[in-house]
C-alpha cells in the first residue's frame, strides 16, 4: 500500500506567500496613488464650486468674501466650517478661503504630510489657469508622485514663499 501524503510542502507554501508579497508590494502604490487621486479631485471639484460661489458674490457686492457662510454653496454636510467662516473641514482634508485672493484645499496624506491644490481667484495672479500642486514636506514621495501623476511634470519646484513646500503647475 502506498502512503500518500495530503498537504502542501513548506517550501510550496513559502513560493505561495512570496508571490503574493509580491504582488502586493506592486499594487498596494498604485491603489493608493488612486485613492489618493480620487480624493484630490473631489477637492478640485469643491473648489471648483466655491470659485464659482465666489465669483456669483463678488459680481452681487464687488467684492469678494472670505467666509464660507456668506456663499451660496451647499458644502459636503460630512465636515464642517470653523468659528471664523474661512476654513472647512472633512474626513479626507479641508479648504480654506484667504483675503490675498485664492482659496485653496488639502487633503491629507499623513499624520506629517499633505498635498494642497490652489486656485487664485483675484488680484494680480487671477486667473482660471493659475492651479498649482504643493506637497509637504518637500521630499514626500507619495504626494510628489500624486503631484507628478496629476500635472504631468517630472519634477516640481521649491516653493519660492521659502516654505518646505514642492510646488507643480498645472497645465494651462
Amino acid at each position: 500500500m502506498k502512503n500518500i501524503s495530503k498537504g502542501f510542502t513548506l517550501i510550496e507554501l513559502l513560493v505561495v506567500i512570496l508571490i503574493i508579497g509580491v504582488l502586493a508590494a506592486i499594487a498596494l502604490p498604485k491603489y493608493q496613488l488612486a485613492m489618493d487621486k480620487a480624493k484630490y479631485s473631489q477637492a478640485m471639484t469643491l473648489l471648483a464650486s466655491i470659485n464659482s460661489s465666489q465669483n456669483r458674490y463678488k459680481l452681487a457686492n464687488t467684492s469678494a468674501t472670505y467666509n464660507f457662510r456668506e456663499l451660496d454653496i451647499d458644502l459636503p454636510p460630512s465636515g464642517k466650517i470653523d468659528s471664523t467662516g474661512q476654513r472647512y473641514t472633512d474626513t479626507w482634508g479641508g479648504c480654506s478661503l484667504h483675503n490675498t485672493g485664492y482659496g485653496q484645499c488639502n487633503i491629507n496624506l499623513g499624520a506629517t504630510s499633505g498635498v494642497w491644490y490652489f486656485l487664485r481667484w483675484d488680484g494680480p495672479y487671477f486667473s482660471s489657469n493659475n492651479r498649482e500642486c504643493w506637497v509637504y514636506p518637500k521630499d514626500d514621495k507619495r504626494g510628489n508622485r500624486l503631484c507628478q501623476a496629476l500635472t504631468g511634470q517630472k519634477e516640481g519646484t521649491l516653493n519660492s514663499t521659502g516654505g518646505n513646500y514642492m510646488t507643480y503647475k498645472f497645465k494651462k
